[in-house]
């Protein structure tokens, strides 16, 4: 045999083979560092939570009315109807109205006070949208609110009479509660 010769040109590109088989995934690598912190973006718009502020007719300086209204419910002495206390607005927009006795609705009127001055007037109320907060709770028994929340208002908690046989739903009533003027008769 005699000795290898010079290399030859390159030969004409061959044509592609078939996909091979896909071979195992490998171990996972190191951690790598922690990134620098993103740039700080703009304030998004907070939700609002709604409230009823009970015995007023206005809402503390950072809410807004909604509407404001009249507390209602079923007569103290009807076994039926609604055991909740209602915030009906001022002008209230019916489908229709029945003239028998099913369920009527009455103005809810004090009968205590820690003085006598709101004794059979009726009960003021007002819708209130809370601005940048998303829950409000009535936190009964304490004056202070727990840490991260805010006081909307103060008040007494008032539900029905112990012997009225319609029990209501209990409500925390303003504290410097008003009336609804030219209400002071039985209603």
């Amino acid at each position: 045999k005699g000795d290898a010769g010079p290399v030859g040109p390159r030969g004409p590109k061959g044509t592609t083979g078939d996909q091979g088989v896909k071979g195992a995934v490998g171990p996972s690598g190191a951690k790598g560092m922690m990134g620098y912190p993103g740039f700080k973006g703009e304030q998004g718009d907070l939700d609002s939570a709604v409230y009823v502020r009970w015995g007023r007719t206005a809402c503390p300086e950072d809410s807004r009315a909604v509407y404001t209204g009249r507390a209602a419910g079923t007569r103290f002495n009807v076994g039926g109807g609604t055991n909740e206390f209602l915030c009906l607005p001022d002008n209230p927009h019916y489908r229709s109205t029945l003239t028998n006795s099913l369920a009527r609705l009455y103005g809810v009127e004090w009968e205590e006070w820690p003085t006598s001055s709101h004794v059979d007037d009726n009960m003021p109320c007002v819708l209130c949208e809370a601005q940048n907060k998303t829950t409000t709770y009535v936190h009964p028994a304490d004056y202070d609110c727990p840490d991260g929340w805010h006081r909307e208002y103060s008040g007494y908690m008032m539900s029905s009479y112990t012997s009225h046989s319609n029990q209501k739903n209990t409500l925390c009533v303003d504290e410097n509660a008003e009336v609804i003027p030219g209400t002071s008769s039985s209603t």
